[in-house]
């Protein structure tokens, strides 16, 4: 609400602007940095997991109520994407740094997919059961996944397991990569 009264306030003492009353409130916080959700709806639920890109303005959110994930422009305030994912529960995910690519971890696989246009396409899979988290290295050239008490790097392109980090006392609950 403390929007819609900036909003209110700004265009009585601006004669300039055209009057806002016959829009609805949510066409008037349009523009005023509220999300435009008509294309793309919102999640059916909780959001347990999200990935940022640094070369791109994009943020992926995964939902697993609704097994979907979006990927959301932070810039021009709309859903790009909508990716649902049948019976496969999304547990984890994380976006590339260019942006172009999505990992998503499911119970028992973690699959890559590429961000087109309007979609995303699987492009390679491995597998992995129970990973919880998941996360890429600072030049993306590898991702490391959290399976209970295991850590496991992986190559980005190939999906080849690179080395498996065991003996934690207790299942890891974040990763980060050092610089």
């Amino acid at each position: 609400m403390p929007v819609e009264m900036n909003i209110e306030q700004s265009s009585k003492s601006d004669n300039s602007k055209k009057d806002d009353s016959s829009l609805s409130a949510d066409d008037r916080l349009i523009g005023y940095g509220a999300a435009d959700v008509t294309h793309g709806g919102v999640h059916a639920g909780s959001i347990t997991c999200c990935g940022f890109a640094k070369q791109r303005s994009i943020v992926a959110t995964l939902c697993p109520e609704d097994n979907t994930v979006r990927i959301w422009n932070y810039e021009t305030y709309k859903c790009e994407v909508v990716h649902y994912f049948g019976s496969d529960e999304p547990l984890a995910l994380d976006v590339h740094n260019n942006g172009l690519y999505l990992v998503v971890s499911f119970k028992d696989r973690i699959r890559g997919y590429n961000i087109a246009m309007a979609s995303l396409i699987a492009h390679n899979e491995v597998i992995q059961k129970g990973c919880k988290e998941i996360k890429f290295s600072h030049g993306g050239d590898y991702f490391a996944c959290a399976s209970g008490i295991n850590l496991v790097v992986f190559n980005t392109t190939t999906f080849e397991q690179l080395v498996n980090f065991q003996g934690h006392m207790m299942p890891i609950k974040r990763l980060a990569w050092a610089k």
